[in-house]
């Protein structure tokens, strides 16, 4: 009895241990461990590069409208001052 016991939890163990492995690429858990963690990596890559370009169109748009609002400025300025004369 205890012979039968101990060969169907064998079976099942090895079953089980088959439909576990069966959910991974190759039946590596090792490799899929390391496939997240080379795309968690990849997506912290392009996280930054996102924010870093968000960053400089931000500060060139800043620098865009200020330089416009001086030229507008500049341009007022000469205009009543042209007609002053």
């Amino acid at each position: 009895m205890e012979k039968r016991l101990v060969e169907h939890m064998d079976t099942k163990f090895g079953e089980v241990r088959t439909l576990f492995f069966s959910g991974f690429p190759d039946g590596d858990p090792i490799l899929h461990r390391e496939y997240h963690k080379e795309q968690i990596e990849l997506m912290k890559t392009q996280k930054a590069l996102k924010r870093a370009v968000l960053e400089k169109l931000l500060s060139g748009g800043a620098w865009s409208a200020l330089l416009a609002m001086a030229a507008a400025l500049w341009m007022w300025i000469q205009s009543h001052m042209g007609s002053a004369k």
